[in-house]
């Protein structure tokens, strides 16, 4: 059996797919994964008790390729899903997609041809959204190199960035490894699950490699999923996955570091808590500072955004009134229409001294930027953007 590349495909590959509640999405899924050009491979895919129609949808797709596999199951969480994925994989080497994302057909073999002797691969499948982690491309065999990983894969150096994205689903992992860490997990945990698992993880991994060369996971946003959802439990959910790493963290050679990376990690999400457990903005007293107060003060402004950020900007610039709001706009508008946020078209309509990118991530913040000067012909010079900083407000 050869490769395009004319390696043998001598290894195994499984695919796990946890899914639940997903039929619109389902059919993408699994015939992306079913048309793989990497022939060695396994499909096993976990009905996690859905109710509508999944389930059913997965039985006739996986009845046409006798290398998927149905398991059905009482609804248990993510986590307990692809535990059972995994411990039922024969392949020598699991990877995970989403049951509503999808990947492109020489996914899996690329991987293959990358992952070679290392524990972990790590690929470049989310730079669209400017989360991928930010420790450098490259190979990591030896014990100083791995020590690097370990003190800044939860938060790389100084920044607020993770060293390794905590994502499971842009990964390869060796089979034996994933289901020794299964095994270990807090299943409880059903934000973040990813992380725990992923730390764990590299922690028991002597090499890693992270490729700028494999790309093909198709991420697909949600308004519906877990993540963009109200969760009255978020603190108890974390307050979990930070014990639960602590007791990993305490027993490791770099334990002052990781300890340090982890608290830095869960200020981050008890940062978040309040808008994640459904609180109203104007009930909260810790946020992002408007970074432009004293250089735009008395300047018409064109602000773009109307996440998280750009309505801690306009609340904090509408309190101070140092300068004017002639116009709030975003992509997504229609979700924000009863506040007032308009399409990013009526740009052309307005007088204006700046337009203020309200975004977090730098990455989108400089694709909004060339959009501006593109498409508007706005002047460089009328765009800004800094990185968040939050305080009491």
């Amino acid at each position: 059996m050869e490769t395009g590349g004319g390696r043998k495909q001598k290894k195994t590959v499984s695919v796990i797919v946890p899914v639940y509640n997903v039929k619109r999405y389902i059919k993408e899924c699994l015939w992306s994964i079913a048309g793989q050009s990497y022939l060695n491979i396994e499909a096993i895919v976990v009905d996690d008790g859905s109710w509508d129609g999944s389930g059913a949808l997965c039985d006739e797709i996986a009845a046409k390729y006798p290398n998927m596999s149905i398991i059905h199951q009482e609804n248990q969480g993510v986590a307990k899903a692809r535990k059972r994925g995994v411990n039922a994989a024969k392949g020598e080497y699991v990877c995970f997609v989403d049951a509503d994302d999808f990947i492109e057909p020489d996914y899996c073999l690329k991987l293959m041809q990358r992952i070679e002797d290392y524990d972990l691969l790590i690929t470049c499948s989310y730079p669209e959204y400017g989360i991928d982690g930010k420790a450098p491309y490259g190979s990591y065999k030896t014990e100083k190199e791995m020590a690097y990983i370990y003190k800044n894969m939860m938060m790389y150096g100084d920044t607020k960035e993770h060293g390794l994205a905590p994502y499971i689903c842009d990964k390869l992992f060796r089979a034996d490894i994933a289901k020794n860490v299964f095994e270990e997990i807090n299943e409880d945990i059903y934000l973040s699950e990813d992380a725990e698992f992923l730390y764990r993880y590299v922690l028991k991994c002597s090499s890693l490699r992270i490729s700028s060369s494999v790309c093909g996971y198709h991420y697909r946003k949600r308004r519906d999923s877990a993540t963009y959802s109200v969760h009255e439990r978020y603190l108890i959910n974390y307050n979990n996955l930070y014990l639960s790493l602590k007791g990993v963290f305490e027993n490791h050679p770099q334990e002052e570091r990781l300890m340090m990376q982890l608290q830095k990690w869960m200020s981050k999400m008890i940062y978040n808590a309040t808008r994640v457990m459904g609180f109203d903005v104007s009930t909260q007293i810790i946020g992002d500072i408007f970074p432009f107060q004293n250089i735009l003060k008395g300047k018409n402004i064109v602000l773009y955004g109307a996440g998280y950020i750009g309505q801690m900007y306009y609340r904090q610039i509408i309190y101070y009134r140092e300068c004017d709001i002639v116009l709030w706009v975003d992509k997504k508008y229609v979700e924000y229409k009863k506040m007032g946020v308009r399409p990013i078209d009526e740009i052309k309509k307005k007088a204006f001294d700046f337009v203020v990118i309200a975004v977090e991530s730098e990455m989108l913040a400089m694709e909004i930027r060339n959009s501006l000067i593109a498409d508007f012909e706005i002047e460089n010079e009328k765009i800004v953007w800094k990185e968040s900083r939050s305080a009491v407000i």
